[in-house]
């Protein structure tokens, strides 16, 4: 059958626009999961491929890097300017994401290193206790000068190092350690510091008062009650090596599972160091829980330093004071309070059990 001119025209448009669609062909299945691959450490300056890849739910693949957004946890250390091109900065670690939604997402660890060198991690401790603010410093070798500071966990982590390397650890109030390393790859180093003098007995008994800030508002509608601004308790500590156990008494805590009238601190060389927990966003229960009568509680928590004295300890607690409705984390749990303040906390040695003390 002959067409006409224009009849002819449609037809050809028609199929001009069956050929090109949207560019992009139909998927063959439901997207599932995602998984990332490329490399695992890049250069600094140097551009490493990184690829997508979507698995659907009939078992099979295919290519998502040019579907997803590329994101790095720390742009300084690996930054992407197109799909899947992921360049080095300085020398670090660093997780790299391919985002394609909220619940599909993969993600990869990636150092950025001088090629040939390696990352040296590892652990530092006194009396098996780990030392944060410690420096570890790379005295020569392939990354000499390199330096950094323990963290709160008594971890460290150098970028850059190899072969033959010395490593100095030190702290004041320790002695210093030195040791001689080989680093042909990415290894775990950990260091063991020896007090430079014997740590202080603190074993013993003590009056144990805390005190609000002077800052705590003393009037409105929060103001914490001038009854429970000062809190008098016993307090027993227990020492082993650098680790102290402290545990109250004479007041009525609310305890559960051996919490809520005890918590841990630790001796450093210049001073004490202790947290305690809420039971909100640093532990399962509160370290001080006290009830105050009529179905209410005071829950002091936050962290703290103590430096020895002439009677004891004397320091601060930089925390909250609050007053709550039990149950603790409630509705209507939260009454009254003084919070995000530096509140004195002094211990005095006692003679007597703690439990006779008064109130």
């Amino acid at each position: 059958m002959r067409t006409k001119p224009f009849s002819r025209f449609l037809i050809g448009l028609a199929a001009v626009l069956i050929a090109c669609g949207k560019g992009v062909s139909t998927p063959t299945g439901v997207l599932q999961s995602l998984s990332v691959s490329g490399p695992t450490t890049v250069a600094p300056g140097a551009t490493a491929a990184f690829t997508a890849t979507g698995h659907l739910n009939n078992g099979t693949t295919e290519d998502y890097t040019t579907r997803v957004t590329w994101q790095s946890q720390d742009n300084t250390v690996i930054s992407f300017q197109s799909p899947g091109q992921g360049t080095g900065g300085h020398a670090g670690e660093t997780m790299i994401a391919a985002v394609f939604s909220a619940s599909i997402t993969a993600k990869q660890a990636v150092l950025v290193l001088p090629r040939g060198t390696f990352r040296l991690t590892g652990l530092v401790t006194a009396s098996g206790v780990p030392v944060s603010g410690a420096t570890v410093t790379v005295t020569a070798g392939v990354g000499q000068g390199l330096s950094t500071l323990t963290g709160a966990d008594g971890q460290y982590r150098l970028y850059g190092v190899s072969g033959n390397v010395g490593v100095r650890v030190t702290k004041a109030g320790y002695w210093a350690e030195d040791e001689d390393l080989t680093v042909t790859q990415s290894s775990v180093a950990d260091f063991a510091l020896t007090p430079a003098g014997a740590p202080p007995n603190l074993s013993g008994t003590y009056s144990m008062v805390i005190t609000a800030s002077s800052a705590c508002p003393l009037a409105g509608p929060w103001a914490l009650p001038s009854d429970l601004r000062t809190r008098h308790y016993g307090a027993t500590i227990v020492q082993n090596g650098l680790e102290l156990q402290v545990t109250l008494s004479g007041s009525n805590f609310v305890v559960q599972n051996g919490h809520g009238n005890s918590f841990a601190a630790r001796i450093d060389p210049t001073q004490i160091t202790f947290q305690l927990g809420d039971g909100y966003y640093y532990s399962a229960y509160p370290d001080l829980l006290e009830s105050v009568g009529g179905g209410r509680a005071l829950l002091i928590d936050g962290n703290g330093t103590l430096v020895p004295t002439a009677t004891g300890l004397a320091g601060h607690l930089d925390g909250n004071m609050d007053l709550g409705n039990l149950p603790l984390f409630g509705d209507n749990w939260y009454v009254a309070g003084c919070d995000y303040l530096n509140h004195d906390i002094a211990l005095t040695r006692q003679q007597a059990s703690p439990a006779r003390i008064r109130r």
